[in-house]
């Protein structure tokens, strides 16, 4: 029966957790391509007409679609596959981003790290390291199609041409280890909160139906209990209990038992010990039910001192 809410809460937090990556996600591309079209104007580039408008382009793209993604969301039930699609996007942007840039000379291959990280948010180990393989099988292909000579140069776009193999063996080994070690690290790390969270769920779970089992019970037992806190004021009082004074919980919710049972002493913890019965008398509302069950205003538990050893 609770199921459901259960499933909706966490669809819900599901596209909250969606919707702070999407803002986050276009702010981290706005600095970036907004720092690469800048250093771009500001560095007088030998070829600004080529890169600028390519830069452009990702700019505009990248607001498109997280503008749609903003749009699928609200209505998403599959929010795994959709923050699925997403990673793929960032990798797809940031190999276009490296590629526009000047491949092996970018200084924007540190956004697979990136990308990699926020997978660790949605996603399980193994498709954290898938992401991690095609940062690596993206970067790599870059470098090594620009070594060999066959990277594309659409609209212009101009690549160096002697590159040592030595350059491109560095940059893909270095790069590589770190998406990898990265995806490790972030993978085992969100693995391990996950557990946690899905324990404290469990315990949340079991903490409410203690609760509402304890209120089933305290709800449908014939004798009178309240419960009172170590200042002494009411906070709960069972329908048995009502028949004692003739008051409703609603009515002594925070009260002092002093003014509902003048005389009741509080002591403190160290000095309790129950004992099997007393006597108190309490107010008697003079209702049928008092003297239907006349042993509720008659026997409360009592609570006296510790005796200690001499």
């Amino acid at each position: 029966m609770t199921a459901e809410p259960r499933d909706a809460d966490t669809l819900r937090g599901a596209r909250r957790q969606l919707s702070w990556f999407l803002f986050f996600r276009i702010l981290v591309m706005s600095l970036f391509l907004g720092g690469a079209i800048f250093y771009q104007l500001r560095a007088g580039a030998s070829r600004p007409g080529a890169v600028l408008p390519s830069l452009y382009l990702l700019v505009a793209l990248s607001y498109l679609q997280s503008l749609i993604s903003a749009v699928i969301l609200p209505n998403c039930r599959r929010t795994k596959l959709f923050a699925q699609g997403q990673i793929a996007w960032d990798l797809a942007l940031a190999a276009a981003l490296i590629y526009v840039t000047g491949s092996i000379e970018s200084l924007f291959s540190f956004l697979f790290i990136l990308i990699i990280i926020s997978a660790s948010v949605f996603l399980p180990r193994r498709e954290i390291l898938f992401a991690a393989s095609a940062a690596a099988i993206l970067y790599g292909s870059l470098l090594d199609l620009q070594f060999y000579g066959f990277l594309p140069e659409f609209g212009g776009l101009h690549f160096l041409r002697d590159v040592s193999s030595r350059d491109v063996f560095y940059a893909v080994f270095f790069n590589v280890i770190a998406f990898f070690l990265t995806a490790l690290l972030s993978g085992t790390l969100s693995e391990r909160l996950r557990r946690s969270q899905r324990a404290l769920e469990r315990k949340a779970i079991d903490y409410e139906e203690l609760e509402k089992f304890n209120a089933a019970i305290l709800a449908n037992i014939t004798s009178g209990l309240l419960i009172v806190n170590r200042q002494g004021r009411i906070r709960s009082f069972n329908q048995g209990a009502t028949r004692i004074p003739g008051y409703t919980l609603e009515q002594v919710y925070n009260g002092q038992i002093q003014e509902l049972f003048p005389g009741f002493e509080i002591l403190a913890d160290a000095g309790l010990q129950a004992v099997s019965r007393g006597e108190r008398q309490g107010r008697d509302s003079g209702s049928e039910d008092d003297r239907e069950y006349p042993e509720l205003s008659h026997h409360p538990t009592r609570l006296t001192p510790r005796k200690r050893p001499i």
